[in-house]
C-alpha cells in the first residue's frame, strides 16, 4: 500500500512538474508570438521605408523631369530672343540700305540737275556760237560788198584816166 502511495505521489509529483513545464512553457510561446509580431510589424515598417523611399526617388525623379522642362523652356526662349536680335540687326541694316539709297537717288538727282542746267549752257554757248557765226557770215558780204564798190570804183578812175589820157592825145 505505501509503495503505490509512494507511486501516487511520486507521479503526482511529476504531474504537478510538467503542469509547472506547460505552465513555463506558455510564456515563452506567447513571448516567441510577440517576437513574431514584433518581427512582422518590423517587416511592414521596412516595407512602408522602402515605399517611402520609393515615392521620394519618383518625386525626385519628378523635379529632375521639371528641372529639364524649365532648361528647356529657359533655352527655347534664349533662342527666340536671339532670333529677335538678328531679326532686329536685318531691320536696322535694311533701313541703312534704305537711307543709303535714298541717298544715292538724292545724290543721282542732283548730278541730273547738274548735268540738265550744263546741257542748257551748252545749247545757250551753242545758239551764241550760231549767232558770232551769223554775224561772222554778215560781216564777210559786207566786206565783200565793200570790195566789189571799191573795185567799181577802181574801174572808173581807170576809166576816167583812159579817157583824160586819149583826150590829152588828141590835143584836147
Amino acid at each position: 500500500m505505501e509503495s503505490e502511495h509512494h507511486l501516487v505521489n511520486s507521479e503526482h509529483h511529476i504531474m504537478k512538474s510538467e503542469h509547472h513545464i506547460v505552465n513555463s512553457e506558455h510564456p515563452i510561446m506567447k513571448s516567441e508570438h510577440h517576437i513574431v509580431n514584433s518581427e512582422h510589424h518590423i517587416m511592414e515598417s521596412g516595407h512602408h521605408i522602402v515605399n517611402s523611399e520609393h515615392h521620394i526617388m519618383e518625386r525626385g525623379h519628378h523635379i529632375a523631369n521639371s528641372e529639364h522642362h524649365i532648361m528647356e523652356s529657359e533655352h527655347h526662349i534664349m533662342n527666340s530672343e536671339h532670333h529677335i536680335m538678328n531679326s532686329e540687326h536685318h531691320i536696322m541694316e535694311s533701313e541703312h540700305h534704305i537711307m543709303n539709297s535714298e541717298h544715292h537717288i538724292m545724290n543721282s538727282g542732283h548730278h541730273i540737275m547738274n548735268s540738265e542746267h550744263h546741257i542748257m549752257k551748252s545749247e545757250h554757248h551753242i545758239m551764241e556760237s550760231e549767232h558770232h557765226i551769223m554775224e561772222s557770215k554778215h560781216h564777210i558780204m559786207n566786206s565783200e560788198h565793200h570790195i566789189m564798190d571799191s573795185e567799181h570804183h577802181i574801174m572808173e578812175s581807170e576809166h576816167h584816166l583812159v579817157n583824160s589820157e586819149w583826150a590829152s592825145y588828141n590835143g584836147e
